[in-house]
């Protein structure tokens, strides 16, 4: 990390690689949200189209399971609490 030292002023030294520092970070965050944004517009998308991945969300439809919330309810700890939700009407949701 080179450091120039001014001798003959007054100004404080100038560390000329934080320029190029904070470059190089932007670009690696820059980098991880197109990364990020590239899974979910288009790898997720494209998953969700195949075959085998298509057949186990039609099953999941068919008996109208939420997938966003199949692994928490296959917790035993689960049982209760969704036996207390199921037994309320929709008008006694939260919201």
């Amino acid at each position: 990390m080179p450091v120039q030292l001014h001798l003959d002023s007054a100004e404080p030294p100038v560390d000329s690689a934080r320029p190029a520092r904070a470059r190089a970070a932007w670009c690696k965050l820059a980098a991880c949200c197109c990364a990020i944004g590239a899974t979910w517009l288009f790898v997720l998308p494209w998953l969700s189209g195949r075959p085998r991945v298509r057949e186990h969300l039609d099953w999941l439809d068919a008996r109208q399971i939420d997938a966003s919330a199949m692994y928490y309810t296959e917790l035993e700890a689960m049982r209760p609490i969704l036996q207390r939700l199921e037994g309320r009407q929709p008008s006694d949701e939260p919201r």
